[in-house]
């Protein structure tokens, strides 16, 4: 019942409460969640879609038909965002596109600051290309990097590179 439910509704929390009852949303969500990654259940649920499917006619090749239709309409009308739309659908359908999703817990992920991140390419493609993607973002470098000298103030000086010349060779 609760997988049928789940299936229905589209949410497990809702499902478990609805067909148990518990004391409390918490209780719902941490038993859903712990119910929903049994292989027994996994096994259940994808066999309950396949039924739903056949049912319903719905097949990789009719929903890429269906987003084709949908991307040819959206050329002849020119609507860009519709084709782009259709397009992506279709790639994630096929695996080709994927949405990112980061596991892990809190506090496991590096947080990269601009600092970091100018003097990371400062090392691997030089001073040249962190001005570049500084000042392309409109950030001031002298914010993120250590001054020698406070007298200095040039941000090419900043991160080692060669100031501009008006010199033509």
């Amino acid at each position: 019942m609760f997988l049928r439910e789940y299936i229905v509704l589209g949410n497990a929390s809702e499902a478990w409460r609805k067909v148990y009852n518990p004391p409390g949303l918490k209780s719902a969500q941490v038993m859903a969640c712990k119910t929903l990654k049994k292989p027994h259940v996994k096994r259940r649920l994808e066999q309950i879609w396949e039924r739903h499917m056949k049912k319903s006619d719905i097949t990789i090749e009719n929903i890429l038909t269906k987003y084709e239709k949908a991307y040819n309409y959206a050329e002849t009308e020119k609507n860009s965002a519709g084709m782009v739309n259709a397009a992506s659908a279709q790639a994630k359908l096929v695996g080709l596109l994927r949405d990112r999703v980061e596991t892990g817990a809190v506090g496991e992920f590096d947080e990269n600051s601009m600092g970091s991140i100018l003097e990371f390419l400062e090392k691997e493609v030089g001073p040249e290309a962190a001005l570049a993607i500084a000042a392309a973002a409109g950030v001031k470098v002298e914010d993120f990097v250590e001054k020698s000298d406070p007298k200095e103030q040039d941000e090419t000086a900043l991160l080692g590179a060669e100031p501009p010349t008006d010199a033509v060779n």
